[in-house]
């Protein structure tokens, strides 16, 4: 499967726009020039007939947060995706996660989303376990655990970061 996480979000007619050149006609818009077919030795009317790109939208934004229940109205629409840092900025409180506030703008989206049976997630940046284990209580569908790079800090704080302190230098 094909998928596409589509960023900021902020509205069903912007989402519509974009994922309409995701699929091929008669539902879309999407040019058949050098389709994936041509590589893989498919058949193009397999691979046309069989093509269908997961979409998810990834809500960063108090408008996307706004305009939730008409973004999950789209036909096209496989998922959202919510994006904390920049939706914390949106509300004026960036990084503060524990704000009532930016819970309540989250919950509200989680529970549009559920109503709408459409899949949802989280981006924990963080690796924090035990905001991890609220997520899968809170039922997000997915969440995306950390990135790459605060993956690599983080590894490399608990076993680097002790010797690298005991390291002593030559006077």
């Amino acid at each position: 499967s094909v998928g596409i996480l589509v960023p900021v979000v902020e509205s069903r007619e912007k989402f519509d726009e974009f994922a309409i050149h995701c699929f091929y006609p008669p539902v879309g818009k999407r040019g058949l020039g050098l389709v994936r077919a041509n590589f893989w030795g498919d058949s193009l009317d397999k691979y046309f007939n069989d093509f269908k790109p997961t979409l998810i939208a990834q809500i960063e934004t108090q408008e996307g947060a706004k305009n939730i229940e008409e973004i999950l109205l789209s036909p096209f629409l496989d998922g959202i995706m919510i994006g904390p840092y920049d939706l914390s900025a949106s509300l004026h409180k960036p990084g503060k996660f524990k704000d009532k506030e930016f819970k309540k703008t989250c919950d509200s989206i989680l529970i549009a989303a559920k109503k709408h049976q459409k899949k949802i997630g989280y981006h924990q940046v963080q690796p924090d376990l035990s905001e991890l284990k609220k997520r899968i209580d809170e039922k997000y569908d997915f969440v995306v655990y950390g990135t790459d790079i605060v993956a690599m800090r983080h590894a490399l704080s608990i076993r680097d970061l002790g010797n690298i302190k005991n390291i002593k230098t030559k006077k």
